[in-house]
């Protein structure tokens, strides 16, 4: 205890002693590293796959879990979804938006036509730099068809934890 205590009074010394020159010069450093992490932690831009491991939650397969493989694209602005289908990346092409905030985004889009509405909302976090974690969000409405038919409606739920792909 009492050799911290020394390390503490000889850290508080040295810190008066320090001039204004040499203050300004940490706070530099420390503003510099501070951007250097927020840099390092928003890089969600990327293809990121992995296995998504899926579960209706309300439909004709309640509680049924799925996997399937998944691959995530963020290029600024710009999403695209990709599903395998058979040995085949088929694209799940919507109208994608992206809200980021530091390691976090909310990936969101919604589609319809005549007889049909889909909504999709998704949030990402990055784990680390080459590992995001991702929970997707589906709603279904197939409205011309009657509620108990099959396919009329769904609510799915998805986890997966995607890896970066490198170049």
């Amino acid at each position: 205890m009492k050799k911290i205590l020394a390390f503490f009074a000889l850290l508080s010394i040295s810190c008066f002693a320090h001039s204004e020159k040499a203050d300004k010069n940490l706070e530099a450093v420390v503003s510099a590293h501070i951007a250097e992490i927020k840099h390092f932690y928003s890089q969600l831009d990327g293809v990121w796959e992995g296995e998504l491991h899926s579960r209706e939650l309300e439909g004709d397969y309640p509680d049924q879990a799925y996997q399937r493989k998944f691959r995530l694209i963020i290029d600024n602005q710009n999403v695209y979804i990709l599903t395998d289908v058979e040995g085949e990346w088929r694209e799940y092409a919507y109208d994608y938006k992206i809200e980021r905030h530091a390691t976090n985004a909310v990936i969101f889009a919604q589609a319809s036509d005549d007889a049909w509405v889909e909504s999709i909302s998704m949030v990402a976090t990055l784990q680390d730099i080459d590992q995001l974690k991702v929970l997707w969000s589906r709603a279904v409405n197939n409205f011309l068809v009657q509620p108990d038919a099959v396919d009329a409606r769904g609510f799915f739920q998805d986890f997966a934890v995607l890896n970066r792909v490198k170049d």
